[in-house]
């Protein structure tokens, strides 16, 4: 499988899938291109049902049984927003009942709750809302903007993916779900001055019981020139 060419232009419908579908591979380093590494190490080959790109090693997150406790994992780099930025996840809830999940790059000043503050663009689901659809977030640390996606959460396995295009002549947010364009942002987005952005998974129990979340899949792709 060869490399997903870093020198098209990622922003476009036909890219996004072609991104998407080579999955399989998420170890890749290439000029003004990076990506996150998971700081977890209960890896599991197990969770995901094969399909047509094969089934997939996923890393599996649970919080503790305190009511609001707060798992967390990031990228292992850090970088700037970038002229052109993708990101995408594949997860997978276990529970929809009494959680908040977000999927997001951001800044490192992210803070906790249904509306954080600080700079990010990403997926939250939160029955404290209450949410019962995907909500396509954005924020320049100067309030969140939402749009509902239309699609409904539930536990099977769902790949999500942002883009972030800083150049056109109106700069946007775009979000996609299993592929499909769900929204289009062009309010609140993430500020470009700041530089340490990298892809977040947040998962927090709004019970005093765990939830746990899969992630089979995470990559994050941001060209600087």
């Amino acid at each position: 499988m060869g490399m997903v060419n870093p020198s098209i232009n990622a922003f476009t419908g036909e890219s996004v899938t072609e991104l998407l579908d080579r999955r399989a591979q998420v170890v890749y380093t290439t000029a003004a291109v990076s990506q996150g590494e998971s700081v977890s190490n209960s890896w599991t080959t197990t969770t995901f049902p094969g399909g047509s790109n094969g089934q997939l090693p996923s890393v599996h997150f649970v919080t503790s049984a305190t009511i609001n406790n707060r798992g967390t994992t990031s990228g292992g780099s850090t970088g700037p927003a970038g002229k052109l930025r993708v990101n995408v996840w594949q997860v997978k809830l276990a529970q929809t009942t009494n959680c908040r999940l977000f999927c997001v790059f951001s800044n490192s000043a992210f803070t906790d709750g249904d509306t954080p503050t600080g700079d990010y663009a990403g997926f939250r689901y939160s029955t404290n809302v209450p949410d019962t659809n995907w909500q396509c977030i954005t924020n320049n640390n100067s309030g969140i903007g939402v749009t509902d996606s239309g699609v409904p959460v539930s536990t099977n396995e769902v790949l999500l993916s942002v883009t972030y295009n800083t150049i056109a002549a109106t700069p946007s947010c775009r979000f996609y779900i299993n592929r499909n364009l769900v929204a289009v942002r062009t309010a609140s987005l993430p500020r470009t001055s700041l530089s340490a952005y990298c892809w977040r998974v947040f998962l927090t129990t709004l019970e005093g019981a765990t939830k746990e979340v899969d992630v089979s899949f995470l990559t994050e792709r941001y060209h600087t020139i």
